[in-house]
């Protein structure tokens, strides 16, 4: 019986040290790779000191040029959208780390624009999914500690550290055969045009059940923003799925009560009748993204000198 006892005693040693000592190897291909995701958070999270930081999902990644949007308004400019991290608790988590590199830094961007869709406030499927990315930084900072307990699998990373690296691991490693962060202009991952343009377009529903969880987080990402001397302003881009005119009423409304500025271009139709500017039915491919940095920029700028004088 002592063997046995022992020999699963062994084991568990066993599988314990090889967790460790796997996590250490994939933490060190994480932190050099430039797989896109690890390049951005790596420099969200311990370079950057720009002036303006635009925050979202690949849209945002996908549809600010920094360079026109730094040329216009005349201050430094990083893209920070990350491909599929399409909800706020991942928004949030990137801020809160984001923040964490400024307190050492001793630099705050002046401006942060948040990029935001349906999947920020409406209830989802599996709403936690994309949050996943952000594994690798867990015991960095109390609230991203907070936002894995609350989706129920933090436990499983503090078990496992290995496990943490197990959303974005193929990716890391694709980094180093192809440099996809050093292709970004400062965050902006432009993309190609498509050989065909999209033709069916849906029409998104008017109203959503929404998710009080994720509405805690949006005002919790304001409150950051606020506390911080950060001006926070939203953004809803161009998509060639229509919107109805009551689709993101939630957002409209929530923006007036925390008194912040949303560009919403998507309701308006911006570009709808122009499939040509897109890569999917979801985003803009580099031509559309230029044209579409321009009227954003245009707009933003004004407003900017109209109120913050």
């Amino acid at each position: 019986m002592k063997k046995v006892i022992v020999l699963i005693l062994a084991v568990i040693a066993g599988c314990f040290i090889a967790d460790r000592i796997g996590s250490n190897v994939c933490s060190a291909i994480h932190e050099h790779s430039d797989g896109i995701t690890a390049f951005k958070y790596r420099y969200l999270f311990s370079k950057c000191e720009d002036e303006m930081v635009l925050m979202g999902t690949s849209r945002c990644e996908a549809h600010y040029v920094s360079s026109i949007m730094a040329d216009s308004l005349g201050i430094s400019v990083y893209n920070g959208g990350i491909d599929a991290s399409g909800n706020i608790y991942s928004h949030y988590a990137a801020l809160c780390l984001l923040l964490r590199h400024c307190q050492q830094s001793h630099h705050t961007p002046r401006y942060i624009g948040l990029e935001l869709s349906v999947y920020d406030f409406a209830q989802m499927p599996d709403p936690f999914n994309t949050l996943t990315y952000l594994a690798p930084y867990i015991g960095y900072d109390e609230e991203v500690d907070e936002i894995f307990r609350k989706a129920g699998t933090y436990w499983k990373y503090q078990l496992s550290h290995l496990y943490r690296y197990n959303a974005k691991i193929m990716a890391d490693l694709a980094g180093y055969a192809v440099p996809y962060g050093k292709s970004a202009e400062n965050g902006y991952l432009k993309k190609d045009k498509p050989s065909v343009a999209p033709e069916i377009v849906d029409t998104m529903p008017s109203t959503y059940i929404i998710d009080t969880l994720k509405v805690h987080y949006l005002n919790a990402f304001a409150k950051k923003c606020k506390d911080n001397g950060i001006f926070l302003f939203c953004m809803i881009s161009p998509c060639y799925d229509k919107a109805e005119t009551t689709t993101y009423s939630f957002l409209h409304d929530w923006a007036k009560e925390n008194n912040l500025w949303l560009f919403d271009y998507h309701t308006k139709g911006l570009f709808s009748n122009s499939p040509e500017l897109f890569y999917d039915n979801r985003h803009l491919w580099n031509e559309g993204a230029v044209k579409y940095t321009n009227i954003f920029v245009r707009d933003l700028k004004e407003k900017m000198q109209k109120n913050l004088k």
